[in-house]
């Protein structure tokens, strides 16, 4: 019996899990966009201050593609039950013509994100 709620606690927390992996996404998605936007605004009217800009994100933008190959691999899991890809936050204002296209990493950061050895999620259900 006891057996009985753990699996359908795992099966709750599947859903939830498929909820915030999309908000996730959709949040790195958008915020590489509001950074490349400023960017790309600075350098007209403060290059020297685009150029720091650019120098600051190139960490925060390895860090994030890292965090989307795991998301990737969460999404590929054979029990993963959400969307895949990036979602529409609410009240977002920034266009989908800033540049940043779903599904295109850059091979430096694959590169990276194999360095690091990332692993596969194996089976959610063995944690429970």
């Amino acid at each position: 019996m006891v057996k009985f709620f753990k699996l359908q606690c795992a099966h709750e927390e599947l859903k939830c899990v498929s909820v915030e992996v999309c908000c996730l996404q959709t949040s790195i998605h958008d915020e590489e966009a509001h950074i490349v936007k400023i960017t790309d605004e600075l350098l007209v009217s403060n290059h020297p201050l685009a150029s720091e800009l650019k120098r600051q994100h190139w960490l925060w933008h390895v860090i994030n593609e890292l965090h989307l190959h795991c998301l990737d691999q969460i999404t590929c899991h054979p029990q993963y039950v959400g969307s895949r890809g990036v979602g529409v936050q609410l009240k977002t204002l920034i266009s989908d013509e800033v540049g940043i296209e779903e599904g295109h990493n850059n091979q430096a950061d694959m590169d990276r994100a194999k360095q690091v050895g990332l692993q596969p999620a194996g089976n959610l259900l063995l944690h429970y």
